[in-house]
């Protein structure tokens, strides 16, 4: 009788531990999401950043540029490129300026995702031991699981 409760007991006990790593894997999940969706939110930010400056130099460079030289200027989205072309320093500084706070508007943005990108790592590493830990308790809780985290990570963001 002690064996049976004994086991019992233990029985409890791993489903209680599962059950906690069910739900840690959920939030982590969760908050995975919600970097994913971050990111999208960021690169959406540089692509907006660069369609605009695109728009500016098209209209504001020199009509009378080279136009290989027009057009690739027009169209790299780098500030760093974009003011190592020689025709750079003899554009008007309106423009000069433009294009360097684009640059920097450009790093700040590159961090952010340098950021969420390092968080997305620790998340997934987290989430990836959480769901070793429920396999090592049952391979059928642990292909739920991960049907659900599959779900959960792959909800649309709303921008």
């Amino acid at each position: 009788m002690k064996a049976l409760i004994m086991a019992f007991s233990c029985f409890i006990l791993l489903l209680a531990c599962g059950a906690g790593e069910r739900e840690n894997a959920l939030k982590l999940a969760t908050e995975k999401q919600s970097l994913n969706c971050e990111m999208e939110r960021l690169r959406g930010q540089t692509d907006s950043l660069w369609d605009e400056m695109e728009a500016y130099l098209d209209k504001n460079l020199p009509a009378d540029m080279p136009p290989a030289e027009r057009t690739n200027m027009v169209t790299i989205r780098n500030a760093n490129l974009i003011t190592m072309f020689k025709a750079f320093t003899k554009l008007d500084t309106a423009i000069q300026q433009k294009v360097n706070e684009a640059g920097a508007a450009d790093r700040s943005i590159a961090e952010g995702m340098k950021s969420v990108k390092e968080k997305l790592d620790k998340v997934e590493q987290a989430m990836n031991e959480a769901l070793l830990k429920v396999q090592a308790h049952s391979d059928r809780q642990y292909q739920q699981l991960k049907e659900e985290l599959h779900g959960l990570e792959n909800k649309p963001c709303r921008l």
